[in-house]
């Protein structure tokens, strides 16, 4: 989250304080693994996940907007799971790790576009994938680096998101402009936490 060095640690340590009982996650899962792949979730806040973990049907279809962990954890628990990637390299990771699982629910596509080129992403593969096709639950989490191209995933994707599904940003403080022109019915937001990284995150699911 924003801030600098100082202000993260103080927000972390705030956070740990009034929940002590996320300390030993923290240590085990944020610092202690190297890999949300190695954790077979999504590198998303942890109330996020705790959230999915009750939310998610078997009869639940996924497409995820950039894969790893979240592709595993989805896999065991839902009915179908697109994961759209950009990097044929992670691909190769999320596929491994999938066949080590014996997950035969999952579909991995490669579908790559330029970073740095919003105008082109907008008219690339990668977003068009699921132009005709709708989902229970949509992961917005591709790769970016100066050039915002959630938002303009996210606007898309919400037009795919069937009646009572959910579409969920990573980093979601990055993104006022979604919380304010979204078409859902309503927006929780979860602040914690999260696997393989050393601070405090925000996730946004957006209702619909």
């Amino acid at each position: 989250m924003k801030g600098n060095n100082l202000q993260k640690v103080l927000r972390l340590g705030s956070y740990l304080a009034q929940n002590p009982l996320q300390i030993r996650r923290y240590l085990r899962e944020s610092i202690g693994s190297e890999s949300p792949i190695e954790l077979a979730l999504p590198w998303i806040s942890f109330a996020a996940i705790d959230f999915l973990e009750d939310y998610i049907d078997p009869d639940h279809t996924v497409v995820e907007f950039g894969g790893g962990g979240s592709t595993l954890f989805f896999g065991k628990r839902a009915k179908k799971v697109l994961c759209i990637e950009s990097h044929k390299e992670w691909s190769q990771k999320i596929e491994a790790a999938s066949r080590l699982l014996s997950l035969t629910n999952v579909e991995i596509e490669v579908l790559p576009y330029d970073s740095q080129d919003l105008e082109s992403y907008r008219k690339s593969k990668n977003l068009h994938r699921i132009d005709e096709e709708s989902f229970d639950i949509i992961l917005v989490d591709g790769y970016e680096e100066d050039v915002q191209l959630r938002p303009t995933c996210f606007f898309h994707a919400e037009n795919h998101v069937n009646p009572g599904g959910i579409v969920i940003v990573d980093d979601s403080w990055r993104y006022p402009i979604i919380r304010k022109e979204n078409k859902a019915n309503n927006r929780s937001e979860f602040r914690s936490i999260g696997p393989c990284r050393p601070g405090v995150t925000t996730t946004d699911i957006y209702h619909y």
